[in-house]
Parts: structure tokens; C-alpha cells; sequence
């Protein structure tokens, strides 16, 4: 019901500029609905997917009395901000999946320090006018 709640309230919030000076058109009633029922579907998530987590990480502060509920009217008002927690989510599960790179990098690091290296060797042998020995 929360989730219902927030994404009512974005959405009236949103067209009530139209509304008041009537140049509201119909043709846009599509995408309110569908913004309505991603609110609904991003406050769910937020309340039982995402809050339990979330309410562990606030700690004790004010933050931390959030319930289902408020967290629910939240998820329906800002779809887009739960949009962004589950992107970001998903990048970290594919970091972990994957890994980060830093091996890869390492290694690149190596092999461009021994070339460095190699090619500085050359050059000190080169000037000294002595034939490198491998």
C-alpha cells in the first residue's frame, strides 16, 4: 500500500502543473501509468528486498526508524533511486563474479617494467660501446 501511496504522489505532483493551467493531453497517460506502476514495483522492492539490508547499515540514528512501510512510500515515490541501488548492486556482483581486475593489471604493470628495463639496459650498453650479454 505504501508503494501505491508514493507512486500516486509522484505522479500527481507531476501532472498537476498541467492540470492547473490545462494543457494536460492525454497522450502521455501511457507513460504516467507505467511511472505509477514502476513506483509501486520499486516501493516492494525497496521495503522487502532492499530495507532489511538498508536498516543494518543505518545504525542507530534517526535514519534507522525506517519501517517497511515509510521505506515502501520511498521505493513508489523515487523508482529511479531504486533503479540506481539495483544497477549498482548488480555491479558489485558482477565485480565479485569476475573479479576485479587488479591481477590483470599487476601483470601489465610487470610486463611494461621489464621491457622499460630491457630498453634501458640496451641503451646503457650502447653506451658504453660493450655488447649486451644476454
Amino acid at each position: 500500500m505504501g508503494a501505491g501511496l508514493g507512486a500516486s504522489f509522484y505522479v500527481l505532483l507531476k501532472t498537476q502543473p498541467y492540470l492547473i493551467n490545462r494543457s494536460f493531453d492525454p497522450k502521455y497517460n501511457a507513460s504516467y501509468i507505467s511511472r505509477f506502476i514502476t513506483g509501486v514495483i520499486g516501493g516492494v522492492i525497496l521495503a522487502t528486498a532492499i530495507g532489511p539490508a538498508l536498516g543494518s547499515r543505518l545504525g542507530s540514528g534517526a535514519g534507522a526508524t525506517l519501517t517497511p512501510g515509510a521505506l515502501a512510500i520511498l521505493g513508489g515515490y523515487a523508482a529511479e533511486a531504486v533503479e540506481l541501488i539495483l544497477q549498482r548492486l548488480v555491479e558489485v556482483l558482477l565485480a565479485i563474479v569476475r573479479g576485479d581486475g587488479s591481477a590483470e593489471v599487476r601483470s601489465k604493470a610487470t610486463a611494461e617494467q621489464t621491457e622499460k628495463n630491457a630498453k634501458l639496459q640496451d641503451a646503457l650498453f650502447n653506451l658504453r660501446g660493450t655488447p649486451r650479454r644476454l
